[in-house]
């Protein structure tokens, strides 16, 4: 049985998270945006290997994925890859919450020899949403799933294309104090007989959007109720002032 392209990345996707969810204790670093903080793995990415711009992230460091394949030969095959995952966690400042809509944006580089070579360059995403418990996004939620960018195939012609991509994750009708983002950089190049493959990622970003926190109806009811108290107040004091 053949299976598409997209269902193969999201097994490596889930793949990943899986793995993700099983590792050790990661050291987080905290950065601050302009309505939301974030939270990112320095043993993964180095320290300062994140910035933040706004409620914008960019991943400086991401130049370090790369991989190439080649065979000198009529015949072989030669293949060479990376993918991995990694947990950012964006939690809303007071007063704000985080929409699910999250934006990936990045550019990748793909050489291709005229035949037997496929090369694919991006990074998938998969949103969860919860709540902030102080030290990690509990309660997460699956709230949707980018896939990766560039997946490109021999066509009789040498290639060497960048393309920059923008994908944003569906929306949900509820925002979220917190946003679990498992981050999955892949880079694959494989070349079959005589030929070369290559593929890498030059820049990486994921742009998240907050709105104003909706008041709870349990906030509704305790300001209602202390109006109803100055109210009762300043009618006591209008009795006493006219007796």
């Amino acid at each position: 049985m053949k299976i598409s392209t997209p269902l193969r990345l999201l097994g490596v996707l889930l793949g990943a998270t899986l793995a993700l969810s099983s590792a050790q204790a990661r050291n987080m670093v905290q950065l601050d945006g302009a309505t939301a903080s974030f939270f990112y793995d320095s043993d993964f990415w180095g320290v300062g290997g994140v910035t933040v711009q706004g409620n914008s992230l960019s991943f400086p460091s991401i130049t370090d994925f790369s991989s190439a394949a080649s065979v000198t030969f009529s015949t072989g095959n030669a293949r060479d890859f990376y993918s991995t995952g990694t947990e950012v966690w964006a939690v809303a400042k007071a007063g704000s919450s985080l929409k699910a809509a999250v934006t990936i944006a990045a550019t990748t580089h793909v050489t291709l020899g005229p035949k037997g070579a496929d090369a694919r360059a991006g990074a998938g995403l998969l949103v969860y949403g919860g709540n902030w418990n102080g030290s990690n996004v509990g309660s997460d939620s699956f709230l949707g799933y980018v896939p990766p960018g560039t997946h490109l195939w021999s066509n009789g012609t040498a290639q060497d294309i960048t393309r920059a991509h923008s994908y944003t994750s569906a929306d949900s009708t509820t925002p979220f104090q917190a946003l679990n983002l498992h981050l999955s950089p892949s880079v694959w190049a494989n070349q079959v007989d005589f030929g070369y493959a290559s593929a890498s990622i030059s820049s990486l970003r994921l742009d998240l959007t907050t709105v104003a926190a909706v008041p709870e109806p349990e906030s509704y009811a305790m300001l209602l109720a202390g109006l109803g108290m100055l109210a009762g107040v300043a009618r006591r004091r209008q009795a006493a002032q006219q007796a």
